[in-house]
């Protein structure tokens, strides 16, 4: 993701969301506009601890001025819910299987 000429990597990890938590003192909602734009900030933090130092007011302040950081991020998020979700349903399955041939 590229934000004021720089690249950073984004990535879903248990440390991002530990970081949303930190900042929003609860769970991710994901029905809230604002905690979309603090899991993206929190995700940021957590994979790129050296390189991306934004205070979160300019964070939303980029993300005023290029409108594309905000919808790349929400086709890369669906994207990872989507696997997630594919994963999930795969091991329920594979977890049927076996206690199904007891």
């Amino acid at each position: 993701m590229i934000i004021q000429g720089v690249n950073y990597e984004l990535k879903w990890t248990i440390r991002g969301r530990f970081v949303f938590e930190q900042i929003a003192g609860r769970p991710f909602d994901p029905s809230k506009i604002m905690d979309e734009y603090v899991l993206l900030y929190s995700l940021l933090l957590a994979n790129n601890p050296d390189t991306f130092i934004l205070p979160f007011e300019e964070f939303i302040d980029e993300c005023d001025k290029d409108k594309k950081i905000f919808v790349e991020f929400r086709k890369w998020f669906l994207d990872v819910v989507k696997q997630e979700a594919m994963l999930l349903s795969g091991s329920e399955n594979a977890e049927k299987k076996k206690t199904t041939k007891k």
